[in-house]
């Protein structure tokens, strides 16, 4: 700040100068103040969280920092919330119940079957999550071997008669088509009883021809002949023989025994 005074009376004659007419002095020394600057804002940030309530934010760099009693920044740090919508919910099931044992559980007592695993659900899907997967899940099962059978092609004819007559056999037989496994019927078993068993028998026979044969008569050989009847005019001398096997059912019959 300054002051000043005129002159009243001018310096004449040699006489003293006037002093200095003006004067300043400092004033208001502190500084002055200065407010803050920002720059521009960035855009929105990626939201912190896809769903149930996120957060995002945008920023300003501050340009000019408030000094001496400024006025101080604004904004620097912005947020609000964001993706505030529930988050899906995925099905979740029971774990698989345990497996009880496998011949009580297998669909079949022998051979490939299927076991049946059962699950609940523990959890239901909500707001687009996940549906559930399977709650039957079927799995091969194996307990043992089913037992087979054995089969056997039909009978063939039956053969020619052993015999003519006196009873005679006549045989058929028929081939093994699968061979039994794991414990199946056995071809060519036998009864309870130890006899054969009819009805799964490779061979089978028959009695034929049982009518009784003929019996032929058998004769000895002639024996010698006889002395003449007479010595002269003519006689017979014979010869004679006898029966071994007489003739039966319908068989030769004897010839002359003398």
């Amino acid at each position: 700040m300054s002051r000043t005074r005129s002159i009243i009376s001018a310096a004449a004659h040699s006489g003293t100068e006037c002093p200095a007419l003006e004067e300043k002095t400092s004033c208001n020394t502190h500084h002055c103040p200065i407010d803050c600057t920002v720059g521009s804002e960035t855009g929105w940030s990626v939201c912190t969280r896809s769903c149930g309530n996120g957060t995002r934010f945008k920023t300003r760099n501050v340009v000019t920092a408030a000094l001496y009693g400024g006025a101080a920044c604004d904004w620097t740090l912005m947020s609000e919330a964001c993706n505030e919508h529930a988050c899906p919910v995925d099905c979740m099931l029971s774990p698989i119940v345990a497996r009880p044992a496998m011949n009580t559980t297998c669909s079949v007592t022998c051979g490939h079957g299927t076991f049946t695993s059962q699950r609940s659900v523990a959890r239901a899907a909500a707001f687009g999550g996940k549906p559930c997967d399977r709650q039957v899940t079927v799995t091969p099962c194996h307990i043992t071997e089913c037992p087979i059978d054995c089969e056997m092609t039909a009978f063939s004819n039956f053969s020619t008669c052993s015999r003519t007559c006196g009873t005679g056999y006549s045989e058929a037989y028929r081939t093994v088509v699968v061979h039994p496994q794991f414990n199946g019927w056995q071809c060519n078993h036998t009864t309870s009883d130890g006899d054969e068993d009819p009805n799964n028998v490779l061979r089978k026979e028959v009695a034929c021809n049982t009518d009784l044969c003929p019996v032929h008569c058998d004769l000895t050989v002639w024996t010698g002949w006889s002395e003449c009847s007479q010595t002269c005019g003519a006689g017979n001398k014979t010869r004679t023989r006898t029966v071994i096997t007489s003739p039966d059912h319908n068989g030769t019959a004897c010839e002359a025994l003398s």
